[in-house]
């Protein structure tokens, strides 16, 4: 299944950019002008659509950076949803057909070889495939590579067949993390089933660091959860099963850890600096919000509880009331009482006890 969200965020790693290059040096070049190539040298001028768009070859040429053909063009477009031809565009149809052909977490978690053997029928120009030239040989194309900033996976072997067994095996998988750039890769599919953890993965100055690690920690409580291998197996477990999905959701909101990176504005622990703040502050308890709260709430309880009480006959001013029952000035005084008076110790003395029992479980974990 290609995912245009998935797609979106593997083009923001080196390691696929600098995969990209290595296509572009056997299809066409690494010039800007590669985005307009035809087969054969001639240029488009016109970028808003594939000049041979849904055209069989011949005459549908291959043209672009990634030389598309008409008809795989027309496929891809509608499956990430592509409006034009321009170089965006075919960057990111260009890893859409990575991941169609099962290459694209190779290509993030740097398995070059393995990559490459798997996009041989995809780009007959890579190294070993059919349409190569035998000048342009793997050693040259992992040197290329590597110029743009890509890097190889610890260990990574050479593999000149798509058939090779796992690296690990299924107790190694529980015990051994996946590699954080394709745990990154797979986080905005684990954002579209567990909607309340989205916002850990949204842009902002600190994503790298506290993404890889908000990811680590969703991605053990979704294996543990579903009881999978490793993460991928479990986002295919939950997309098979909505059972399964909302356990794992319960699983994870719920979990000590990722309950304190959920927290809005940094949680109880940045609560309670800035009350501390406040209270240390030159400035007087006037400037204190709650001051004025309570100011306004204090008098509230005074008048119903008055009005409760003198209000037992029928002559009573309006601003009294009148006619109230033995048994409503009961229930209006406690209502008072508890609502009111609670409210206010709520909001000075918060739930204090209750939020450093959290985080001592939250810190424990």
């Amino acid at each position: 299944m290609i995912s245009r969200t998935t797609c979106e965020f593997a083009l923001t790693t080196a390691n696929v950019q600098a995969f990209l290059r290595v296509i572009r040096r056997g299809e066409t070049n690494q010039t800007p002008d590669a985005y307009r190539m035809i087969n054969g040298g001639a240029l488009i001028q016109d970028m808003r659509r594939h000049p041979y768009d849904g055209l069989p070859s011949p005459p549908g040429r291959a043209t672009g950076a990634y030389q598309f053909l008409g008809t795989t063009w027309a496929g891809i477009k509608v499956q990430l949803d592509l409006y034009d031809f321009s170089p965006a565009s075919q960057d990111l149809g260009a890893v859409g057909l990575i991941q169609g052909r099962g290459a694209l977490e190779d290509v993030i978690a740097g398995r070059f070889d393995t990559a490459v053997a798997k996009l041989r029928k995809e780009w007959t120009s890579l190294p070993g495939a059919s349409e190569n030239n035998s000048a342009w040989t793997l050693e040259k194309a992992r040197a290329l590579y590597q110029s743009y900033g890509g890097l190889f996976a610890e260990n990574s072997p050479v593999v000149d067949s798509v058939q090779q067994p796992p690296p690990f095996t299924e107790h190694e998988q529980r015990s051994n993390p996946m590699p954080a750039p394709l745990l990154l890769a797979l986080a905005p599919m684990l954002a579209e089933l567990i909607p309340q953890i989205a916002k850990l993965f949204s842009s902002g100055s600190e994503v790298s660091t506290r993404n890889v690690a908000a990811v680590e920690a969703v991605a053990k409580t979704v294996v543990t959860a579903t009881n999978s291998a490793n993460v991928q197996e479990a986002i295919e477990r939950m997309q098979a099963d909505p059972a399964v999905r909302d356990q794992v959701q319960k699983a994870v909101v719920t979990d000590p850890i990722i309950m304190g990176l959920l927290e809005v504005g940094g949680g109880v622990a940045k609560a309670r600096e800035a009350g501390e703040r406040m209270q240390q502050a030159e400035k007087s308890f006037l400037w204190n919000p709650l001051f004025w709260m309570s100011i306004i709430l204090l008098p509230l309880a005074s008048y119903v509880v008055f009005a409760a009480v003198t209000g037992g006959h029928a002559q009573a001013p309006w601003w009294v009331g009148a006619g109230v029952s033995a048994e409503a000035k009961v229930g209006i005084i406690s209502s008072v009482i508890s609502l009111i008076i609670g409210g206010i110790c709520g909001i000075w003395f918060g739930t204090s006890y209750g939020s450093q029992k959290k985080d001592e479980r939250a810190a424990n974990q």
